[in-house]
């Protein structure tokens, strides 16, 4: 199992603790830094000086000292009781959201060999139920349809793999929506990595101002997003097109994932939109 890149953060418990509450504000910073060092590697080394290296920014040993008390020894580590407990939580949680994906990608793939729909009469796959009601001709338009026969993901195991990398459910349904509208394809290629599209779409909704709610029918951001900047949307795809596994320039570049190379393209061609956005913007 992959490792679980975020934890659960509770400020009310935070704010409430009188461990914390005794702390310097020095020592609360200190403190976070090396939760998110004890999440990442699973436990602190037990030694003063390591950890007041952990926690840089001219950290002292006697800072590190009095932080240390935050967490339980164990030999030569240091652990945290709280934080192993969310890990065991959410690894629990994943591993029973993958196995929901996976009983629900066999059901869809029967079904898609059988050619029935689900027990209530309703289309299982959204392209499906966009078809024409009454239309069963096998018409060059529908045929046209390429289904996907790789392991598709869950609604529910693609909102959990999204609130695990830290994306707003309502952006992990919307891709999640879109995936199943397109056939699990980007452009003519089968998506392989859906995680790895789902990352991506993590990256554009970051660039958008992480916008917890789902935009208005206008378009316009919904409350508590605010918009990136034009400039810092370039900046951000930029980036992403120079280690982009599609770009071909890239050592990153993976010649075995056509995927890959059909979303280097559409970033370069949304680049070019904001590009030509920002010269519009500046007349």
């Amino acid at each position: 199992m992959k490792k679980i890149p975020a934890f659960q953060f509770y400020p009310a418990d935070w704010l409430s603790s009188q461990r914390v509450a005794l702390l310097t504000l020095e020592e609360e910073g200190a403190y976070i830094r090396l939760l998110c060092y004890c999440w990442k590697n699973g436990e602190l080394p037990n030694d003063m000086e390591q950890l007041a290296k952990l926690i840089g920014k001219g950290g002292s040993v006697l800072l590190a000292t009095k932080v240390a008390t935050m967490f339980q020894a164990d030999g030569t580590r240091l652990l945290h009781d709280r934080l192993d407990e969310l890990r065991g939580e959410r690894e629990k949680w994943v591993e029973k959201s993958r196995q929901g994906g996976l009983a629900s990608a066999a059901k869809r793939a029967k079904q898609r060999e059988t050619g029935k729909t689900d027990s209530k009469g309703g289309c299982d796959l959204v392209e499906d139920c966009l078809q024409p009601k009454g239309n069963t001709t096998t018409s060059s338009s529908s045929s046209s349809i390429v289904t996907h026969t790789g392991e598709v993901p869950s609604r529910d195991e693609v909102v959990a793999y999204g609130e695990m990398i830290g994306l707003v459910e309502w952006k992990a349904e919307d891709w999640w929506l879109g995936m199943e509208t397109k056939g699990w394809h980007m452009g003519t290629s089968e998506v392989r990595n859906w995680q790895a599209g789902l990352t991506r779409a993590k990256q554009y909704w970051e660039a958008d101002g992480r916008p917890m709610q789902r935009p208005g029918r206008n378009g316009n951001p919904a409350a508590g997003g605010s918009p990136m900047p034009i400039w810092k949307k370039i900046q951000v795809i930029t980036e992403e097109l120079a280690t982009h596994p599609g770009n071909k320039e890239s050592t990153y570049y993976r010649q075995e994932k056509p995927e890959a190379r059909a979303e280097f393209r559409a970033l370069k061609v949304k680049l070019r939109e904001l590009k030509e956005e920002e010269r519009s913007a500046a007349l």
